[in-house]
């Protein structure tokens, strides 16, 4: 049990890993995923700034003070 700012919280152990790095064989396949999640990441971000860049955005009502 443990007390946190929204009250008392009872917390169950399903499973126990032992302590260490995983072997490279097992991390692999999460290592990609992030890589690739990253990549694909910067390439939208980079893709939107471009965007933002060639728009052209006219105002045409004045501004609501």
């Amino acid at each position: 049990m443990i007390e946190s700012r929204r009250g008392f919280h009872i917390i169950q152990v399903t499973e126990k890993r032992p302590e260490g790095p995983i072997p490279l064989d097992q991390a692999k396949e999460k290592i990609r995923a992030r890589l690739a999640a990253r990549e694909r990441q910067d390439k939208i971000r980079a893709y939107v700034d471009q965007l933002r860049e060639q728009a052209r955005v006219e105002r045409l009502l004045p501004a609501a003070s």
